[in-house]
């Protein structure tokens, strides 16, 4: 055919001006094939400096009390461990800025990429160069540490917990930027959440009786502040009852047009007496019924009816007369304020020695009762009263936190946890101990059971709730579990209260503690690129 290339002719020609002529032909196309593949690895070993470059920058941010020097070091490691040998190219013209005024740290760098087939043309190395910069996000904090001193806390675990706190508050005050943009609360609990006495009569805590739960244990129109004035030798302790469901976990705030939003002051009542039974010889026997039992009823009968009205005999107290038989366990003084144990809150401040001698103040005692506390935990971020924050929800400048840590189940003892006529009577009259939510016979936890387990899966339930409540306010949940006491149902609730399972943390020890507020710490004090 006319025209066509006779390929059998071309490669089997000897003639050298056909070589050449091939060679020549060839050559371009062999420079573009190697050009395309070395200029490929000089992009990809741009985007691994790029990402060295991050982590130096943040790291030099990150400490912001390095001299210059210092700074370069800090820089050099950081690029030389994230950008190592095994990487393609050779770091080269590192350039460090540093604005001491804004937080702003500069990193810049070139490296040189070996080539394979432009090499042949007088490329021997291809140099690529990258810029980033960090600095310290600008948003305001604010933190509630929901924090767990119930009695498993004593000795070794309460000390991690102060050392703990200690440590992250270090870090928040270190790296803040404006500490008028920090604020930080505690919400210690146990049994109960102790809001502070210097609150006592405030509008919010119902001086005036309107919430019915001030006559849930007591007689018709009973006012649990005059029901204190009465009583010699106790005040209120500055614990508060749990609201009526759903209030007991939200930030609904309080309003005495809605009896129900107001919050109650814990007052556990006093429990009937012990049973004194005689025999013909006047040998006398005391059997302990209550545990609660702190003056002296004024009343009589022993049926299951008979009991809770004499429990509920609210004249009582205006008589005072102590009970000679009180203390049932005297690691909880029977009172109003029996199972009130905890430290008092800390609202949020920027305060840090107000803030490091809540955490030196941290003590255990008592039970656990995680719903209640987030409840507060809660509300110290609300805009809204009994601690209004002047941030709003969703803020653009400013980030709101909550730490839930704790190192035991949720726990509401109910009369099947005690034997003989001591489980009796509380299983036939109360249901339950006393706690923040009242006696189980109520339903205010959300149960009627005497049954411990179940009472610990209403508070469970309650728990869950609360998480969530938290999260759709917009807050940044944290959930720590310390210790190897807790069961693996209180482990997986906790992972899920987080905001993301990366927020949970399984604290076993101390030290693990202690690394866990660390962590979280450098996350709320966290860097973000801004180019």
């Amino acid at each position: 055919m006319r025209g066509a290339w006779n390929w059998r002719s071309f490669f089997a020609a000897k003639g050298g001006n056909v070589a050449m002529v091939f060679a020549a032909a060839m050559l371009p196309i062999a420079l573009a094939v190697g050009g395309a593949i070395d200029f490929s690895q000089a992009l990809n070993a741009r985007a691994r400096l790029a990402a060295a470059l991050d982590a130096a920058a943040l790291a030099v941010a990150g400490s912001p009390n390095l001299s210059d020097g210092a700074a370069r070091e800090l820089a050099e490691n950081f690029l030389t461990s994230n950008y190592t040998e095994a990487h393609i190219g050779r770091v080269q013209n590192i350039q460090l800025a540093i604005n001491h005024q804004t937080g702003t740290v500069t990193i810049g760098a070139e490296t040189a990429v070996r080539t394979t087939l432009l090499h042949l043309a007088g490329v021997h190395e291809i140099v690529v160069g990258w810029e980033t910069e960090a600095r310290r996000a600008r948003h305001g904090i604010e933190l509630s540490m929901v924090l767990d001193t119930s009695g498993s806390m004593a000795g070794t675990p309460i000390q991690a917990l102060r050392d703990s706190v200690a440590v992250l508050i270090g870090i928040l005050f270190e790296t803040a930027d404006d500490l008028d943009k920090l604020h930080i609360g505690m919400v210690p609990f146990s049994t109960a959440v102790n809001v502070g006495t210097q609150f006592e009569r405030a509008w919010w805590l119902d001086p005036n009786a309107q919430n019915p739960i001030h006559s849930e244990e007591f007689s018709p129109g009973a006012n649990r502040w005059t029901m204190f004035d009465a009583l010699p030798d106790h005040d209120w302790g500055g614990c508060v009852e749990a609201r009526r469901i759903p209030y007991d976990i939200d930030d609904t705030p309080p309003d005495p047009a809605q009896p129900d939003t107001l919050f109650v002051p814990y007052f556990a009542p006093d429990e009937p007496d012990a049973s004194v039974s005689c025999n013909s010889w006047g040998q006398c026997t005391t059997t302990r019924r209550f545990p609660n039992s702190y003056v002296f009823d004024q009343l009589s009968g022993d049926t299951s009816s008979q009991l809770l009205t004499r429990l509920r005999y609210s004249p009582k107290y205006a008589a005072a007369q102590t009970d000679p038989i009180s203390d049932y366990w005297a690691a909880f003084p029977s009172g109003p304020n029996w199972l009130c144990v905890s430290p008092p809150v800390t609202p949020l401040t920027n305060s840090r020695t107000a803030l490091d001698q809540a955490a030196n103040g941290l003590y255990a005692h008592g039970g656990t009762n995680i719903p209640l506390a987030i409840g507060w935990g809660l509300r110290l971020l609300s805009p809204m009263e009994p601690f209004p924050s002047p941030v709003p929800y969703n803020d653009r400048e400013t980030f709101k936190a909550m730490i839930i840590m704790t190192d035991g189940d949720n726990q509401m003892l109910g009369g099947s946890s005690f034997g003989g006529t001591l489980g009796t009577s509380i299983t036939n009259v109360n249901r339950s101990l006393y706690s923040a939510y009242g006696y189980s016979r109520t339903g205010r936890v959300g149960s009627t059971s005497s049954n411990t387990g179940a009472l610990r899966t209403a508070l469970d339930d309650r728990t869950r709730a609360a998480c969530q409540v938290a999260r759709d306010r917009g807050i940044r949940v944290y959930t720590v579990v310390f210790g190897n006491a807790v069961d693996a149902t209180t482990r997986d609730m906790m992972r899920d209260c987080a905001s993301h399972p990366s927020l949970y943390f399984f604290s076993p020890t101390p030290a693990e503690l202690a690394a866990a507020f660390e962590v979280i710490a450098d996350d709320l004090a966290s860097l973000r690129l801004s180019r």
